[in-house]
């Protein structure tokens, strides 16, 4: 791609955004809801992991490296990926699951839809 092009976007996208930023302080949009708090926020950040993907970083280094990083950032939220049962990958997947459930991590799990594979497809073991 042309970099005059893309620098030339980039300086449009700062015009823009600066003569936006210019308004009057009297004819800012104001909000009624309170702040949130930091402490309440924090809860709330989590990281998205793939705990059962054989061959990954995520299944030779558990132990060692992700179980550890998420205890020294105390994640407390967690999304995994949760496909249609296979043997051993599902045993895997949920004794890591309860062992984090343990530390106080909570999970939202994605699921695949039979049915419906434009949805999310599961990956190739899992079929």
């Amino acid at each position: 791609m042309n970099r005059r092009l893309i620098i030339r976007g980039l300086a449009a996208t700062a015009a823009a955004t600066m003569a936006g930023s210019s308004t009057r302080a009297d004819e800012r949009r104001t909000y009624d809801a309170p702040p949130e708090r930091a402490a309440d926020f924090v809860g709330r950040i989590g990281v998205n992991v793939h705990l059962a993907q054989k061959g990954t970083v995520y299944d030779r280094y558990y132990e060692s490296s992700i179980l550890r990083a998420i205890e020294d950032l105390s994640i407390k939220q967690i999304r995994q990926g949760v496909y249609t049962p296979a043997p051993g990958v599902t045993d895997t997947l949920y004794t890591r699951m309860r062992e984090l459930a343990r530390l106080g991590c909570r999970f939202s799990a994605v699921c695949n839809d039979p049915s419906d594979q434009y949805v999310t497809t599961p990956p190739p073991h899992c079929r």
